[in-house]
């Protein structure tokens, strides 16, 4: 097998797989070894702001000396973007190398076929696989959709479940309601563990609060309150908290949005429970490692003149969140704003382009290429758009093309709607940089 092939029988497993239970995934793991024992596991869920809150603890942990790996989805560019150790990807060879050892394991399971274990069930099992053979310190695991029958949570031990912003997403699979999708999130909370929530909403807050209880799980959470974002412009946001765990004043993370400034207190609030469980971590490596954490594709500034940023809210809680930042760089800054917008299928698409559209000039649907992408044309009937200027562009490039070309130097244009679509813009904007 050589990496094309490997990335070909990955990509002809079907794409969920979780309603089936981890019965199959469980015996996979045991013909491998069970690599997944005894990893030191910080397990990450959530709707949104799980691959910041990742990257930024990931970053923490690295600038205090550990070596960590990181499992993280979607990739933007290539699959080997989603399994890495000491933030080096893993490289092409041992991709293909740890995809062939689980192809032939499923194999000897269920022959021939790939009727049986998702596309994230086999990458997960090689990324477990890949970070047994090389023994990181600590592993931040996010989970793929859910949490309960999510492929990750066949952890037993975590050191931290982590939870993230809570909202509407993949509502198919998790429920219709926020109760539902809370409780599918809060699958991952482990008996005799510690859990750190993000408390974004009441209800949420009571869910997690009730499986902690019964599962005697020590529930750390942070909210608003006590968090004063003291300066925030495009090159970062500097803020202060106190809270009964803990007290930063005037800390600075590279990255724009309120919303990052509340993943930030997640991270930190995860650094007090591995504090608890006896792993050392210094004010320092916390104040220097959430300086440095970055991560691509969420509010990535990838062009000054206009200034370009990508941005993949795929869901409505997530647009909500860049339509807040919008409103505010149209507020302060008077830029005229074009948007860049493709949206996958299975998406809230009609709620998204009313909330996203409010503060800008220019409109530019496009498609990601994938084939869960919304046509432009469908994408454009799926709303009203008074006062806006149109544009209809299939071809993500001929989008990029556009939208520059109607922008000045001091103009803004935002790409968002799909981490497929902002992978896509960010590969053909490195090459128009090359070129």
């Amino acid at each position: 097998m050589n990496y094309d092939e490997a990335v070909l029988y990955l990509e002809n497993c079907h794409r969920f797989g979780s309603k089936q239970g981890h019965e199959n995934f469980k015996n996979l793991m045991a013909l491998l070894g069970n690599p997944h024992e005894n990893l030191k596991v910080i397990h990450v869920a959530g709707t949104n702001g799980k691959g910041s809150t990742c990257s930024m603890i990931f970053s923490i942990l690295s600038e205090q000396g550990y070596r960590v790996g990181m499992f993280t989805s979607p990739h933007l560019n290539k699959y080997n973007e989603r399994i890495s150790v000491c933030g080096e990807n893993i490289s092409d060879y041992d991709f293909t190398r740890h995809i062939d050892i689980i192809k032939n394991k499923v194999f000897e399971l269920f022959g021939n076929t790939n009727e049986f274990f998702s596309f994230f069930e086999i990458i997960t099992a090689a990324a477990f696989n890949y970070f047994k053979e090389k023994s990181p310190d600590f592993i931040v695991l996010e989970v793929g959709l859910g949490g309960r029958l999510d492929s990750t949570n066949i952890i037993e031990n975590p050191l931290v479940s982590v939870i993230t912003s809570i909202s509407f997403d993949h509502t198919e699979y998790l429920g219709n309601t926020i109760s539902e999708i809370a409780k599918e999130k809060g699958g991952i909370i482990k008996k005799n563990s510690y859990t750190v929530l993000y408390f974004g909403h009441k209800k949420v807050y009571n869910i997690i609060k009730e499986i902690c209880s019964e599962k005697n799980s020590e529930l750390m959470y942070t909210e608003s309150y006590g968090v004063n974002i003291t300066k925030q412009n495009l090159d970062g946001t500097v803020f202060s908290v106190k809270n009964k765990y803990f007290s930063y004043k005037n800390i600075f993370i590279g990255l724009c949005g309120d919303y990052q400034v509340f993943n930030a207190c997640n991270a930190f609030m995860t650094v007090e429970a591995l504090k608890k469980q006896g792993v050392f971590i210094s004010e320092k490596a916390v104040i220097n490692g959430i300086k440095k954490a970055y991560i691509k594709g969420r509010m990535d500034i990838v062009m000054k003149e206009p200034l370009f940023i990508l941005d993949g809210a795929h869901n409505v809680g997530g647009i909500e969140y860049l339509e807040l930042f919008l409103k505010k760089l149209k507020k302060e800054n008077n830029k005229k704003i074009t948007i860049i917008i493709g949206i996958l299928k299975d998406k809230n698409y009609a709620e998204m382009l009313l909330k996203i559209t409010r503060f800008c000039d220019n409109i530019i649907f496009t498609e990601a290429d994938n084939k869960r992408a919304v046509k432009s044309k469908e994408l454009f009937e799926a709303g009203i758009f008074k006062n806006k200027n149109i544009f209809i562009e299939d071809d993500f490039r001929n989008a990029v093309n556009a939208a520059l070309e109607i922008s000045d130097t001091n103009d803004c244009i935002i790409c968002t709607g799909s981490l497929y679509l902002v992978g896509d813009v960010l590969k053909y904007i490195n090459r128009l940089k090359n070129i």
